[in-house]
């Protein structure tokens, strides 16, 4: 198997397991779950910056929103976080959005947010843009899926905005 097969390996166990994570705390009763993430490219998933700018992230969900921070781990995908939250879930999800958006190195971070009625709450369904490729206009998603970019150019632009983060 070469690294990059067992790496890809290891983040879809690792997404699996954040997974069943998630699901412990929406069958637990609670009314929103929020899952922040690094969202960095390539086998390198903790770069020098993102503990800051994952602590910046987890300040502003904990004191904007409320919520409750319940998990803090990293595994083969990276940084993740998992809060709990009795607020509405569109309008936390609104608010994740807006932190995603407040500067440059922000656009690295993922906030998913779950309701315990409405699933997994994301931009399309709430008549929001998707998220916009590091290195060009279009959906980043698009990009993903048809290879459109050089990897090591989406590596260099998320460490870019990493280091454009200063705390």
């Amino acid at each position: 198997m070469t690294p990059y097969a067992a790496l890809r390996t290891d983040i879809l166990d690792a997404r699996e397991q954040r997974q069943w994570e998630l699901d412990q705390f929406l069958h637990a009763g609670h009314n929103t779950v929020l899952m922040l993430s690094l969202n960095y490219p390539g086998p390198q998933k903790l770069p020098t910056g993102c503990g800051a700018l994952m602590a910046w992230a987890q300040e502003q969900i904990e004191t904007g929103l409320g919520a409750m921070a319940v998990v803090q781990s990293c595994d083969a995908a990276g940084m993740y976080s998992l809060f709990v939250c009795d607020r509405d879930s569109v309008g936390c999800k609104h608010y994740g959005v807006e932190t995603e958006s407040a500067f440059a190195a922000a656009r690295l971070l993922d906030i998913d947010v779950y309701g315990r009625w409405c699933g997994q709450l994301d931009r399309k369904k709430l008549g929001l843009p998707p998220r916009r490729c590091l290195l060009c206009d279009q959906a980043a998603v698009d990009c993903i899926r048809k290879g459109q970019h050089d990897q090591d150019a989406v590596v260099r632009a998320a460490q870019r905005y990493l280091h454009s983060f200063s705390r």
